[in-house]
């Protein structure tokens, strides 16, 4: 399945987080805030890419990323029981 398969990507080099799906993002405009963003893709043909912020500012640092981490294992446990395909493989 090719849909599979693009779920089941390497962690991308440029990932600085240590865990995939999950980066920090900043719009690099001043007063602006960072956020922990969790990504994943959705079922269907359209494999439509999907995330979440969580804001640095209000969360701080630690507990953004541990909640951006957490949602998305819900999510790809979500997408899983669907059929999704995501492997234990996912992301090493």
């Amino acid at each position: 399945h090719v849909e599979q398969q693009a779920r089941n990507k390497r962690k991308k080099v440029t990932n600085t987080s240590g865990v995939t799906g999950v980066q920090f993002y900043h719009s690099g405009k001043e007063n602006h805030t960072t956020y922990a963003v969790a990504t994943w893709y959705s079922l269907g043909s359209s494999g439509k890419f999907e995330s979440k912020k969580f804001s640095v500012r209000k969360n701080g640092l630690l507990l953004a990323f541990k909640l951006a981490c957490e949602y998305r294992l819900k999510m790809i446990e979500e997408l899983n029981a669907q059929g999704a395909g995501y492997t234990s493989n996912h992301g090493k």
